[in-house]
């Protein structure tokens, strides 16, 4: 059913393998059973062309573009609640001249207002 692997074959593919799955069971069998020296490993750093820099910063704005365009929408939608939600109250306050929202002005409570003495 399954076919051995020699050693030497993965060995090859190591580079390959660890950058495909990081923390798969093939990474750790070759820790455990190959010979590749581990700690004394440079990180590989991929080097992209300017053509795909300029690709991906264009993916980039392009989303940022997107997450703006929506959060701005969600803004507006916001604001339009606000006013639709606070239509019936006001005119219930003309209507019936009463008072329905709270007036919330903060203020120290008594406890909190010590007099300060003077020297």
């Amino acid at each position: 059913m399954f076919r051995k692997l020699d050693l030497e074959s993965l060995e090859e593919l190591k580079p390959v393998i660890t950058m495909i799955q990081a923390k798969s069971t093939v990474r750790e069998w070759l820790r455990k059973y190959g010979n590749f020296d581990w700690k004394n490993q440079s990180k590989i750093t991929v080097t992209r062309t300017p053509e795909q820099e300029i690709l991906k910063l264009e993916a980039k704005v392009k989303l940022l573009e997107k997450q703006k365009a929506r959060a701005e929408h969600l803004a507006e939608r916001a604001e339009k609640k606000v006013i639709i939600f606070d239509m019936p109250v006001d005119m219930a306050e003309k209507e019936y001249d009463i008072q329905i929202r709270k007036n919330y002005v903060p203020e120290l409570s008594n406890v909190s207002k010590k007099p300060k003495k003077r020297r």
